[in-house]
């Protein structure tokens, strides 16, 4: 066998092998979509309520009235405001939050991030 075929079968191995290394790889899994809604101020109140009001505005695909499922945010405009992380709680299943935008937006169990 003369050097440019051995050369040529080297290059179809290896190629061969890293086809068949990258078919059984494990695939990447997109992050879940994390809604968030800016007002102009948030509070986090008691019992894992948070609020944001005034101005509100929402993220792309996130709720603008009615029912928030899943986890979201409320970010405040001030950064003296707290940061808070909404979500649905475990067995309960109720609705992680109430938006009317942009008067304002409630979180039902809410910890400050």
């Amino acid at each position: 066998m003369t050097f440019p075929r051995m050369a040529a079968a080297a290059a179809v191995l290896l190629t061969t092998t890293a086809m068949a290394s990258s078919a059984h790889a494990p695939t990447a899994h997109a992050a879940p979509v994390v809604h968030t809604y800016t007002c102009d101020r948030t509070f986090a109140g008691v019992k894992h309520k948070g609020w944001g009001w005034l101005n509100c505005a929402a993220s792309r695909g996130a709720p603008h009235a009615g029912e928030i499922r899943g986890t979201f945010l409320i970010v405040s405009r001030r950064g003296s405001d707290p940061r808070l992380e909404c979500g649905e709680r475990p067995p309960d299943r109720f609705p992680s939050g109430h938006a009317e935008l942009p008067a304002r937006v409630v979180g039902f169990f809410c910890v400050p991030r």
